[in-house]
């Protein structure tokens, strides 16, 4: 079945190129009459980029015609019915459309005829417009021929197309995005991986094969992420790896068949996500020479200059000029080394020949706001023995005042690009081997560590972490080392990172600068219960409590007379001994002094009264209450909804394709009780409608977060929503919505099932059927999703939870709950009450009560508004203390970590005080007890030795109160003294401690022997003595 066309894209697409065709016929057209498109077999074509650009999809084999007020498309029989169903979107435009069906009898030679004969009924019918490049196959190399034979002349069109293709649209920016997000997650997660591996194993390998490889990835993108699939995804060329000093600077340059050498290797990935290009390319050094840093730092700096200079306005010759005068700068050698252009615009089309808008000497074109560049800065020709060439590109969008770097995540910096292999020293035999041999008695340093056999690689180091083959294993605990010293090392440059972005902010006023939110004034509320006795119930008497539901008021006889009070006065009513009844009346406190206009006034605290009658004491004290409570109901409804911001109308999509989800439910309730529907994406946002609680919309704009968890060790499958702004649900307030299906029963899930023994036929049968109720389930979900996210007209991406990355923790002392990393925040929905936090929005994780001999430990979220409460998760296993690392780390949140519990409210505020030098003093590496640790060391503290071993003197740290401990009772050990000792034995035993390390088991032995017959030997100095074996045991020392 053919696939759908996108019927938006197309109305909008084909208007607006008629348009610039129309304004700039006589220009960049070269008064073509009419404009032919034609699109062979395929090929990453500039006709494939045009043909998806129109129809949101490519079409082979298919021919598009723009003449002066008719549009003609001919395809097959298939292709043209799908055609077919475009040409109502464009009633109400200017032009028209007709469909032509191929004929392949006479290889559409009528067919063609038809098309040459509309194409000289358009305006003076002399010249054909078309884009000057050769399209593969039988269809277009027929029409190239019917045209020779013609009398049409034909113009090439390439940069007016180029020029249509040159600004793109807020949603083509966000494909654009997550384009380039993908061509970095291919060249960091598999061509990088593969190529260490290969250098790993000294494996001859091609770099056509390794590209190959590569380039499954696209035809099957699930594997990049879950989320993406092959109808959205394809590769913009094929995957590039180039090494052995001879190197293509110009994009699509492929790979060759040489085996990979392990010299200077320059990887290119190009996606493409929903027709739009995003790349990267990076230049990898392996044993480089000294000289190579300087170099590529130069090309570095050249490339930071072009990018804070490419904002709208500058021309692409100044934007070269710019990034050769950097170089130069750096180093003036590399002046005839520079490549002749600095990349080109891309985004519908990926073309660097003759591409208008190159970053090149000459160019007078201006950059606009929406365009995107990939910037490709190359060096070729070097000098050096084992680098000729270097490169690094990015996919670089323009802004209204800047630019952006959509591939910045993938590292360019010299330390993790290059590589060291070890073994290649030309040293002597016996210094290699004098060297194996203290290697293997020493501990891996900051840079890694390289290991020996046969003088060949085992190891590369790469920055901080070191990767390793099987005879890495025997350094022990040396390569967890190596990848905690590369986690410190990424940590600072976030923490650098972080300080330099938050000044920034300051200085532009961006941020608040008092770290809170202005309080705003509360107006004092007036009630007015009578305007004078008059409106008195007729019913009442000096001599009874009167409650008038009416009026909301209770009148008190007091001295004969009757005393109206309104109701929201009164603050208690209560019962004595049966016949008294005491109302109390709210007066000023600090708490509430705000909402009382006249503080000077003197108020009446409470009221007594005697009523003999019991019935009637009863009724009384009922009525006020119930009064009561339905006006402070009615208030806070009224407050909530105040409180609420107003939504946009619902624009209804009456196409009927609508993507929708049938027999969900919806949480909170709607309605009040469990209520089924089906969620149905609009034009600005979902509608969940039933048949007998009406409708529920959520509006687009309104969404923070969009989340999809399948069903996957849990009962339900869930599409969640969490919002920007509260919204109403039944008398409920909720920032959170949740639809979702019970996959399997509950009751069957806990065990309902009444099997007579295991393996019973029919208890098999019946999990095999709920395993395909699951699958059927998420299939249905992932599917609804995936056409969700297609939808031109709908700006929503769903987050997945990686299960794998979970853990279970404590919120606001709640029972424990499995907690679930996505791409854009940390949640927990299976269960109310929802948890979903926005990773965008923290600031900083501080790691709590993080000690030996403690079990488990507290996590702390710190946000960019310090006014914000914070979060904490308490009670993490100690197991997931370096998972949690790995996981803050890659994600980019600087994290801290401590021994005891902190203040954070009280930090906070003061912080906020002066956020500047706060910022300027090291923002929160003062939190840091590592570095506190290496700064002490650096300064060379006092320190004392005992028996040859350095030991640092502990100095008293003062400080701050909030840094103190908080009082929690998790923070004592799981080891507890049992018995008190003395002094000299604590000072002792301490200094003992330090002693113990690098000890093994045997040494470990004696010394606790040594130490119990010194301890025997003390207290048989005092008289002490023993009494029983039993109390020969050593009370504080705990066997391992």
């Amino acid at each position: 079945r053919m696939a759908t066309l996108d019927l938006k894209a197309f109305k909008l697409n084909a208007v607006r190129l008629h348009a610039h065709w129309s304004e700039n016929k006589a220009t960049l057209y070269h008064d073509a009459d009419a404009l032919v498109f034609v699109h062979g077999t395929g090929g990453n074509t500039s006709q494939r980029s045009l043909f998806a650009w129109l129809f949101g999809r490519s079409l082979t084999d298919t021919m598009v015609i723009f003449t002066e007020k008719k549009i003609y498309a001919m395809s097959s029989s298939k292709k043209a019915q799908a055609l077919s169903e475009l040409i109502p979107s464009l009633s109400d435009a200017d032009i028209t459309m007709e469909v032509i069906v191929r004929n392949k009898k006479d290889k559409d030679a009528q067919n063609f005829g038809t098309v040459l004969e509309h194409v000289k009924q358009s305006f003076a019918g002399a010249k054909i417009g078309k884009i000057d490049e050769e399209e593969p196959g039988p269809y277009a190399a027929g029409w190239a021929s019917r045209t020779e034979g013609s009398n049409i002349e034909a113009v090439d069109i390439s940069a007016a197309i180029a020029d249509i293709f040159s600004i793109l649209s807020e949603s083509e920016l966000k494909c654009v995005k997550t384009a380039a997000s993908i061509s970095v997650a291919v060249l960091k997660n598999f061509l990088l991986k593969k190529i260490e591996t290969v250098i790993d194993s000294e494996k001859k390998t091609s770099h056509q094969a390794i590209s190959r490889e590569t380039q499954v990835l696209f035809e099957s993108p699930e594997r990049i992420s879950k989320k993406l699939s092959a109808a959205t995804v394809s590769a913009v060329y094929t995957p590039s790896v180039q090494s052995g000093g001879e190197y293509e600077m110009a994009a699509l340059a492929g790979a060759s068949s040489q085996t990979m050498k392990f010299d200077t290797i320059v990887c290119s990935v190009g996606a493409r996500y929903k027709n739009l290009c995003g790349d990267v390319a990076r230049t990898y050094f392996i044993d480089p020479a000294p000289e190579v840093q300087r170099d590529y730092e130069a090309l570095l700096h050249a490339q930071s200059e072009l990018l804070e200079a490419m904002k709208p306005g500058i021309s692409l010759s100044n934007l070269y000029d710019i990034a050769k005068n950097a170089l130069t700068d750096k180093n003036p050698e590399l002046a005839d080394k520079f490549y002749s252009n600095c990349g080109f615009l891309m985004g519908v089309d990926y073309k660097e020949a003759r591409s208008p808008f190159t970053i090149s000497s000459g160019n007078k074109r201006k950059v606009e706001k929406g365009m995107v560049f990939t910037v490709r800065l190359g060096l070729a020709n070097l000098p050096h023995k084992t680098t000729t060439a270097m490169l690094v590109a990015d996919t670089v969008s323009v802004g209204l005042m800047s630019s952006e770097n959509h591939t910045a995540k993938c590292t360019n910096k010299y330390a993790q690009i290059s590589y060291e292999l070890g073994g290649e020293s030309e040293e002597s035999s016996e210094e290699v081997s004098r060297k194996k041999k203290k290697k293997k008695n020493e501990a891996a340093e900051v840079a890694g560590f390289s290991l020996f056999k046969n003088d060949k690689l085992n190891a590369i180091n790469k920055g901080g972490r070191s990767l390793r083959n099987t005879a890495a294993r025997s350094l022990g605990s040396a390569g967890a080392n190596a990848a905690e010293m590369k986690r410190k090392s990424n940590q600072k440059e976030i923490a650098q990172q972080q300080i330099e972005e938050n000044l920034k902010l300051l200085k532009k006023g961006s941020r608040n600068k008092k770290g809170g939110k202005e309080d705003k004034e509360e107006k004092i509320k007036k009630f007015f219960s009578y305007k004078s006795a008059k409106d008195f119930p007729r019913d009442a008497r000096p001599d009874l409590i009167t409650v008038d539901s009416h009026r909301e008021s209770v009148l008190l006889p007091i001295y004969g007379n009757l005393v109206p009070f309104h109701i929201s006065c009164i603050k208690t009513v209560t019962k004595k001994n049966e016949e008294y009844l005491t109302i109390s009346l709210k007066i000023p406190t600090p708490a509430t002094v705000d909402t009382f206009e006249d503080l000077t006034a003197i108020y009446v605290r409470e009221l007594t009264f005697r009523i003999v009658n019991m019935a009637s004491l009863n009724n009384t004290v009922r009525r006020i209450n119930e009064l009561k409570k339905r006006v402070n109901q009615r208030e806070q409804e009224k407050t909530t909804k105040a409180s609420l911001t107003e939504q946009p109308r619902l624009i209804l999509n009456r196409s009927g394709r609508n993507p929708k989800l049938p027999r969900l439910s919806v949480r909170p309730n709607f309605g009040g009780k469990k209520s089924s529907g089906t969620l149905e994406a609009h034009a600005n946002g979902f509608r969940f409608s039933t048949l007998k609680n009406g409708n529920l919309d959520i509006i687009y704009a309104n969404i923070k977060n969009a989340i999809f968890q399948a069903a996957e060790k849990s009962l339900i499958v869930v599409i969640h929503f969490h919002l920007h702004d509260h919204i109403m649900i039944g008398k409920k307030k909720t920032n959170h919505v949740q639809f979702y299906i019970e996959v399997v029963e509950a009751s069957l899930a806990l065990g309902g099932r009444t099997s007579s023994r295991w393996g019973d036929a029919e208890e098999i049968e019946d999990e095999q059927r709920e395993r395909e109720q699951i699958n059927k389930y998420n299939s249905e979900f992932q599917a609804f999703v995936t056409r969700v996210e297609e939808s031109e007209s709908v700006p929503i991406e769903f987050d997945i939870p990686y299960r794998d990355l979970g853990f279970y923790g404590i919120l606001g002392g709640n029972s424990n709950v499995f907690l679930t990393p996505s791409v854009n925040c940390l949640l927990s929905i299976t269960e109310a009450p929802f948890f979903v936090m926005s990773l965008n929005e923290v600031q900083i994780a501080y790691f709590e009560r993080v000690q030996y001999g403690l079990r488990n430990f507290d996590l702390v979220f710190i946000f960019n508004d310090w006014s914000r409460k914070e979060v904490h998760i308490n009670g993490i296993p100690i197991a997931s203390l370096d998972p949690l690392k790995d996981w803050l780390n890659d994600i980019g949140i600087k994290y801290y970590q401590g021994k005891a519990n902190l203040r954070w409210r009280g930090l906070l505020d003061t912080f906020a005080k002066d956020p500047v030098n706060f910022w300027k003093d090291g923002g929160w590496s003062r939190l840091d007890e590592e570095e506190a640790v290496e700064d002490e060391e650096e300064e060379e503290a006092p320190k004392k030795k005992k028996k040859g071993k350095v030991v640092a003197v502990e100095e008293d740290a003062g400080g701050d109160d909030d840094f103190a401990p908080s009082s929690s009772a998790d923070d004592e050990s799981e080891f507890e003294e049992s018995s008190s000792e003395d002094d000299d034995e604590s000072e002792s035993e301490e200094e003992d401690d330090e002693e113990d390390e690098g000890m093994d088991w045997d040494e470990l032995d004696d010394r606790a022997d040594n130490d119990d017959r010194k301890k025997r030997q003390r207290q048989k100095a005092r008289g002490e003595g023993y009494d029983s074996d039993e109390d020969r045991r050593p009370t504080k020392r705990a066997r391992r």
